[in-house]
């Protein structure tokens, strides 16, 4: 549903900078939404974030480190469990 408000609000933007400007915001939003679902527990959203976890180390090393750090917690939860 995101990804294709913003495909359609790309089909009127002219300039190839709006364009890569809004191709990156949907990579914010969508990486943002499958971390609310890991965060929920959506064992899905878990193994592609972990999936991204390579890009996010290229493109954002405080990402990996936050996925880092709650990987941990959750472990940590679920041995106490």
């Amino acid at each position: 549903m995101r990804r294709a408000i913003y495909d359609k609000l790309k089909t009127g933007v002219r300039s190839e900078e709006d364009k890569q400007m809004l191709d990156q915001r949907i990579d914010e939003i969508t990486t943002n939404v499958r971390f609310c679902q890991y965060k929920s527990g959506d064992k899905t959203a878990a193994r592609e974030l972990r999936n991204l976890r390579t890009k996010a180390a290229l493109d954002d090393p405080e990402m990996t480190r936050v996925l880092d750090v709650n990987e941990k917690k959750k472990k940590h939860v679920e041995s106490l469990s």
